[in-house]
């Protein structure tokens, strides 16, 4: 019965459907509140509420889920984007050892993320994003061996990233930016040989990046480590990541040179370097990144002149080179053609360029 216009409480009566095993309610327009009792549906493998319009902010929105704690079939249970208020209970962490999907983002959860979260053994998505959960990351989530997709980004947790994540080795894309978390990333995220996406940034993150987290070859959508305080220069182990659509190391303490190594990553279209202490030239290898479409090196400490291969980069529409050290002629062609997709301001011994520079 998802993607409706439904609206008023759900009926009490569907309770007494015992032997349901599948229940959407998603995508609806419910009255706030959640009154019916779900305890008569042993048999239920599959309940999603996702979107329904069912949360009222409050403290007792979520307290229905205590009847799914003796669920034994339970494999997917979804609850996200409801404005369901309440603190993340402990029997969740005793729900069905059968469950594989719980998803609960998008709400106004609180509370910690449960120690004994380990115990729901065959999970293979948690997403528990844009809630307002709080304290660390407990390292019995290093027990779900089976979990592909985490997602815990845009709460309020800090502490350590806990090397027992890397436990995960099916891992395919983790979410865990926009949270206090400090400390170093674990280089034991280098056994995740099957991440797509990994993105960490908006934490307080320090240390130099792991050679064994950049250098992974599987990394094909997106590595955002940006808006962390990450230092020294980028492992040349970059050139691994031949795959990769995006690159984000943007406002850190990054220093040395921009390592040609990065022109064997030929998918990028994404990069996003500025805001660190980048110095040298542009290497020449670069030139190998035809694919590029947006391009930051802004306020670094870079010098030389603005490479000419930038011109030929055919799919090139944002480039910001501004406040670094450059000097020579703007080049003419290509995307400086266009004066609001080029930025070369606080470059002073710059020169040349089109007109309407």
């Amino acid at each position: 019965m998802w993607g409706n216009q439904f609206s008023g409480s759900i009926q009490l009566s569907i309770s007494n459907a015992s032997k349901i095993k599948y229940l959407d309610l998603s995508l609806n327009k419910f009255s706030p509140g959640v009154a019916i009792n779900f305890g008569n549906l042993k048999n239920l493998s599959w309940f999603s509420l996702d979107k329904s319009g069912l949360g009222t902010g409050h403290v007792n929105d979520i307290n229905f889920l205590t009847t799914f704690a003796n669920y034994s079939k339970l494999r997917v249970l979804q609850l996200q984007e409801n404005n369901f208020g309440g603190v993340l209970p402990n029997y969740l962490a005793n729900f069905s050892t059968k469950l594989e999907h719980l998803s609960m983002a998008a709400n106004q959860i609180f509370g910690n993320i449960l120690a004994d979260i380990g115990n729901l053994v065959s999970l293979n998505a948690l997403a528990m994003d844009e809630n307002q959960l709080i304290g660390s990351f407990p390292t019995s989530i290093g027990k779900l061996v089976k979990l592909q997709d985490l997602g815990f980004s845009d709460n309020k947790l800090s502490g350590e990233i806990p090397s027992s994540i890397g436990n995960l080795t099916l891992f395919n894309r983790l979410w865990l930016e926009e949270n206090y978390f400090h400390g170093n990333i674990p280089s034991s995220l280098g056994n995740c040989q099957g991440l797509i996406l990994l993105h960490l940034y908006g934490n307080g993150l320090f240390g130099s990046m792991p050679q064994e987290v950049i250098g992974l070859s599987s990394l094909s959508i997106s590595l955002d480590f940006s808006q962390n305080c990450l230092a020294g220069p980028i492992p040349l182990e970059v050139d691994n990541l031949k795959n990769l659509v995006e690159l984000n190391l943007s406002y850190n303490k990054l220093s040395g040179g921009i390592p040609s190594s990065l022109g064997s990553c030929t998918c990028l279209e994404c990069l996003y370097l500025d805001n660190n202490s980048f110095r040298g030239t542009f290497p020449q290898l670069l030139s190998s990144l035809k694919a590029i479409e947006e391009l930051s090196l802004s306020h670094n400490n870079l010098s030389g002149e603005i490479p000419k291969f930038l011109e030929s980069f055919p799919f090139l529409r944002n480039l910001n080179l501004s406040f670094n050290n450059l000097e020579g002629e703007v080049p003419a062609g290509g995307v400086f053609l266009n004066a609001t997709a080029i930025l070369v301001s606080g470059n002073s011994k710059l020169y040349g360029g089109i007109p309407a520079l």
